[in-house]
C-alpha cells in the first residue's frame, strides 16, 4: 500500500486506472534485493490528447521505482500490435497490482482471448526483438548479459506460443544468472544463434497456419470504446470543464 501511494504521488495529477508489476520482479529474475522494481502504469487520457490525437507514453524513475506510463488508448494500441512487454501482463493476473473496477473488468475479459487475437503479431515482434538483440550481442565487446537474457526469454516465449498457442509462464529464474556474465565466447554466440534459427523456423511454421480473426479484433475495439465511455470520457469532461473555468478566473 505504501508503494502504491508513492506511485500515485509520482504520477502527480495523472489518473491511475491500472498498475502492473513487470521487469525482473515479474520474471523472478532479480539479481539482488536492491535492484529497482519496474511497473507499467495505465492512466486516463487527458483532454488535450483527445483533441490532438496524441498518445501518451513516458517514464519516471524515482529511487527504487521505475514506471513506464501509458495512456489507455496507447495501451490499447500496444495490445493490438502484439507488444511482448504488454502481452506478458496477461499471463498471470497477480501482476495487476491495482485497477479501477472498470479496468479490472476490461482486463479480466481481455485475458480470455488476447493471445488468440494477437498471436501472429506477437510472434513477429518477438522474432524481430530477438534478431535485434543478437546483432547487439555480436557487435558488443562486453556487458552483453542483459541482451542474452532477453534473447533467451524471447526464445522461451516463442516456444511456448508455438506449442501452447499463448505465453504460459513469465518465470525466468532458470536463466537470470546470464545477466551477470560480461564475456561470451564465439562458440557460445554460435550456439545462441542456432537456438534463434530453430525458434525462427517454429515461428514461421506457426504463422503460416494463422488466420486473421476480425471478430476478435472487433470485439476488442468495442470493449475499448465502451471503456472509454464509462471511465475515461467522464473524466475528460470534468477536466475540460476545469480548464474552461480556469480561463475566466
Amino acid at each position: 500500500m505504501e508503494k502504491l501511494k508513492k506511485i500515485k504521488e509520482l504520477l502527480n495529477e495523472k489518473q491511475l486506472i491500472g498498475l502492473f508489476l513487470t521487469g525482473s520482479t515479474l520474471y523472478n529474475a532479480k539479481l539482488d534485493d536492491n535492484q529497482e522494481t519496474d511497473y507499467i502504469a495505465v492512466v486516463a487520457d487527458v483532454p488535450q490528447d483527445f483533441l490532438t490525437g496524441k498518445f501518451v507514453s513516458e517514464q519516471l524513475i524515482e529511487g527504487d521505482v521505475d514506471i513506464k506510463i501509458y495512456s489507455f488508448r496507447q495501451f490499447v494500441q500496444l495490445v493490438l500490435k502484439g507488444n511482448p512487454n504488454i502481452l506478458e501482463l496477461f499471463v498471470d493476473k497477480s501482476c495487476l497490482l491495482y485497477a479501477t473496477d472498470q479496468f479490472k473488468g476490461f482486463y479480466d475479459e481481455l485475458i480470455e482471448f488476447v493471445f488468440e487475437m494477437a498471436r501472429g503479431k506477437l510472434l513477429k515482434a518477438l522474432l524481430g526483438m530477438t534478431f535485434s538483440n543478437l546483432k547487439r550481442i555480436k557487435n558488443s565487446q562486453d556487458k552483453t548479459g542483459k541482451a542474452v537474457f532477453s534473447v533467451l526469454k524471447n526464445i522461451q516465449y516463442i516456444n511456448q506460443i508455438t506449442t501452447n498457442g499463448k505465453i504460459i509462464s513469465v518465470d525466468f529464474s532458470n536463466i537470470k544468472n546470464v545477466k551477470q556474465k560480461e564475456k561470451w565466447t564465439v562458440k557460445e554466440i554460435d550456439d545462441l544463434e542456432k537456438q534463434i534459427e530453430q525458434a525462427k523456423q517454429s515461428c514461421n511454421s506457426a504463422m503460416e497456419k494463422l488466420e486473421y480473426n476480425s471478430d476478435l479484433v472487433d470485439k476488442f475495439n468495442i470493449m475499448s470504446f465502451k471503456f472509454l465511455q464509462t471511465e475515461v470520457v467522464p473524466t475528460f469532461y470534468v477536466q475540460m470543464r476545469r480548464q474552461c473555468c480556469s480561463i475566466f478566473i
